[in-house]
């Protein structure tokens, strides 16, 4: 069960705010940043260059994130970070800080986001809900309201709820990953993965499932992979 109740282009009663610059262009994120510290009565100037930055409007707390483009480092950059990590961990990060402000209801703004963008925060923040012993059992967490907003429209991007739930699913497919990996033995087992695949995923009927035993396995010769 996903611990954030996500919105999309939601009216409802505004308590925290999220921006996401997404534009590449440090001339156009200077005008999106004046325009959000005027509506939040914010009277010293953002700096453009900042990834992160957060301040106590008049109507509630603000977070800003930034497309920032990082000078890159050796290997040519292949070790950097990709922008879809950074919005990622950046918005999970977030997750504790809503809670610590007791939000109920936080309002991300996207201005000028792609669809990496987009699917990295809201993966990001699903990551970030994870308690292993709510999972273990079965307890589930009181919800928050996340409101989507594409505050610019972008032609590339067509934000719904097919889309959300794609992009949910994904998170849940990360987690359940994460889950089976902190199990211990006496519960994740070759048994126990066979019943959590066959009846607890919930599998379309449709799909076919080979289950491969010791006799199967033996009798393909994957001794190697039977002394595990």
């Amino acid at each position: 069960r996903s611990n954030f109740q996500f919105e999309i282009n939601s009216k409802m009663q505004k308590q925290g705010y999220v921006y996401i610059l997404g534009a590449k262009s440090a001339v156009q994120r200077k005008n999106e940043l004046k325009k959000i510290t005027e509506q939040h009565g914010h009277s010293k100037p953002l700096k453009t260059e900042k990834r992160t930055t957060s301040f106590i409007g008049k109507n509630g707390p603000v977070w800003i994130l930034q497309n920032v483009e990082i000078k890159k480092g050796t290997h040519r950059g292949l070790l950097d970070e990709s922008t879809y990590a950074w919005f990622r961990d950046q918005s999970g990060a977030l997750a504790p800080q809503l809670k610590t402000h007791q939000l109920e209801k936080t309002e991300f703004n996207f201005y000028e986001a792609n669809e990496t963008i987009i699917r990295a925060c809201v993966v990001g923040l699903e990551l970030a809900s994870y308690n292993f012993l709510n999972a273990y059992n079965r307890v589930a967490a009181p919800s928050q309201v996340i409101n989507l907003v594409l505050a610019t429209k972008n032609k590339s991007v067509r934000l719904d709820k097919k889309l959300l739930q794609k992009f949910q699913i994904e998170a849940k497919s990360i987690q359940l990953a994460r889950h089976l990996v902190n199990l211990p033995p006496n519960d994740i087992n070759p048994e126990t993965v066979e019943i959590l695949i066959k009846k607890d995923l919930g599998f379309p009927k449709t799909l076919k499932i080979d289950v491969w035993d010791h006799k199967k396995l033996a009798a393909e010769n994957m001794n190697l992979h039977l002394a595990v």
